[in-house]
């Protein structure tokens, strides 16, 4: 960022999702856009990072030459200073519609911001002014993090001025008054504050508000259907401590995998019939299907990139397929005759196949039902399946196939990604 785009700025901060809205979008870990300078003669193109940095070229649209007089104080001329003048007030309307006046500032706040945008695609919301904000998880909209400016003796700190402060939801026993502080102006019994000056690790700053996320996420209401999904991609960093919360015959399970994608799946799994359960001993019915005493009930699946986990009061089925490793070859041996007509790529196949899944597990068969069964599709979601009627509902997630199947209700969960923290949450 040059002296010509920090003279305007002047140190506020962007508010991405008013980027958005004026017309950016994301490219590269920046939000991007292009105008029309000097009636078309010249595009201006505008980068804005996480951290506030803004970066703009003027290109020449008839030689396609880059033009940098106009960031150059010393250059003078008619022209010169008109383009000049047109680019600052293209400029100074971005900053006066998107960005903070009265920004946190600081490497912290902009490290979280690029943390929790580029890990979950969330970021600051300002609900009540340009000073304030908070960040929220998007599956069920629950504050995990609180900015705000106060004075230092407002969170209990001996001293003149005023501080930015990150309030989350935490242990009020890791209240040290030195770098956690109590939640000021929230409820001080979940909440504690850290003030932004450069004080903290940032490891531990981070630490600490993922697992301010993942408290966000709550419990749930019992018997309350819940669809979880973490990515693979996400679990294998963390593949160790994935294994070190495992104990016994579980653990013993998921190391037996050869691969590490697979041990990691496993343990996956694991967490997440523990998280949907309470922890609750698991059985075997006679197919070899589990569950749990006094529900709920609750269908595993994995494919690809993708672990789920459905649960609900009711029978329920999963399935995942990765689009790709479908194989038109078996369609012969996968499906029956009638299903086989509406199986002409990978996806119909993906689509199909996880149908079938779904229903069996959901009738309590599982992998062990013989491919040749039949089913019926409806249009309003329904299927009938071994004479029995169930719903079913269907989703493409990037490059896989996800089917859910119940017999009790036409409605389904919105599904709920988990991030490693959150799985590991007590």
């Amino acid at each position: 960022m040059s002296e010509f785009e920090e003279g305007i700025i002047q140190g506020a901060l962007p508010l991405f999702d008013r980027l958005l809205d004026y017309g950016f979008h994301s490219e590269n870990d920046s939000y991007v856009h292009e105008f029309p300078i000097q009636g078309g003669t010249f595009s201006l193109h505008v980068s804005i990072d996480f951290d506030g940095t803004m970066d703009t070229r003027l290109i020449d649209n008839e030689t396609g030459d880059e033009y940098n007089l106009y960031k150059m104080p010393s250059a003078h001329g008619e022209y010169l200073i008109s383009i000049r003048d047109e680019v600052k007030e293209r400029l100074k309307d971005i900053c006066e519609r998107c960005y903070s006046l009265l920004p946190h500032v600081g490497k912290e706040f902009g490290l979280l911001m690029d943390h929790f945008l580029s890990h979950h695609g969330e970021g600051i919301e300002y609900l009540w002014d340009d000073e304030n904000g908070i960040i929220r998880r998007k599956d069920n909209r629950k504050w995990y993090a609180v900015f705000m400016k106060v004075p230092y003796e407002k969170v209990g700190e001996p001293k003149e001025g005023v501080c930015s402060i990150v309030a989350f939801r935490g242990n009020p026993e890791d209240v040290d008054m030195k770098t956690v502080f109590p939640g000021y102006h929230l409820n001080k019994k979940s909440w504690v504050c850290m003030i932004l000056d450069g004080r903290n690790d940032p490891d531990d700053l981070l630490r600490r508000l993922e697992r301010s996320r993942a408290l966000a996420l709550g419990k749930g209401k019992k018997n309350q259907p819940c669809l979880y999904l973490v990515r693979l991609f996400d679990a294998l960093p963390e593949a160790k401590r994935l294994f070190d919360v495992l104990s016994g015959e579980r653990k013993e399970k998921a190391l037996r995998y050869v691969r590490l994608e697979d041990k990691t799946r496993s343990a996956v799994g694991t967490l997440l019939i523990r998280k949907a359960t309470g922890g609750k001993p698991i059985s075997l019915i006679a197919s070899g299907k589990p569950y749990v005493e006094g529900g709920p009930c609750f269908s595993l699946s994995h494919g690809g990139d993708y672990i789920g986990l459905y649960a609900a009061p009711y029978e329920v089925g999963l399935d995942i397929e990765e689009i790709a490793r479908c194989s038109m070859g078996t369609v012969p041996h996968a499906f029956t005759e009638e299903e086989a007509k509406e199986v002409t790529d990978k996806e119909s196949f993906a689509k199909a196949w996880t149908t079938k899944e779904a229903l069996a597990k959901c009738e309590g068969e599982g992998i062990l039902t013989p491919t040749k069964v039949g089913f019926s599709r409806f249009a309003d979601g329904k299927c009938v399946y071994k004479g029995k009627s169930y719903f079913i509902q269907t989703t493409v997630l990037e490059g896989h196939v996800m089917t859910l199947c119940n017999e009790r209700k036409a409605s389904f969960p919105e599904p709920i990604t988990l991030s490693i923290a959150d799985l590991l949450e007590e």
